[in-house]
């Protein structure tokens, strides 16, 4: 008998050093292939947190635009902007027209844009507001 009275296992082997070796590449190369995907999700992820400020910063120009007063908000052929970048990234610019459309609406365009390492980017939210 073994120790503490277990008899060993028989009839049964163990993984022969060139089975744990081939384990042991077939692991390596998974690793390697998902290690090279990191990079990219993270860009993803910072992408994706542009695009998401640049929609927030959209809205909450067009919620202010839309909480004015319907004869505050001035039409006009030149678009409004920023003063200053946001965050020293971002340009919010807003048209209000009424060209083309019924009496008594106005349509109100919100753009923001933002530079990339692959061009300019932009985000646009437009809605009518009635008398």
């Amino acid at each position: 008998m073994s120790v503490r009275g277990r008899r060993p296992l028989q009839g049964q082997s163990g993984l022969t050093v060139a089975e744990v070796l081939v384990a042991a590449a077939i692991l390596a190369v998974a690793m390697l292939g998902i290690a090279g995907m990191v990079p990219r999700a993270y860009q993803n992820i910072g992408t994706g947190g542009q695009i998401t400020k640049a929609a927030n910063l959209a809205r909450e120009k067009m919620e202010e635009l839309k909480n004015a007063s319907y004869n505050a908000l001035l039409t006009g052929g030149t678009p409004y902007t920023d003063p200053q970048p946001i965050e020293g990234v971002f340009s919010r610019t807003w048209t209000i027209e009424d060209n083309g459309l019924p009496a008594d609406l106005k349509r109100i365009t919100v753009t923001v844009s933002w530079a990339t390492g692959f061009g300019v980017r932009e985000v646009q939210v437009m809605t009518l507001v009635a008398r």
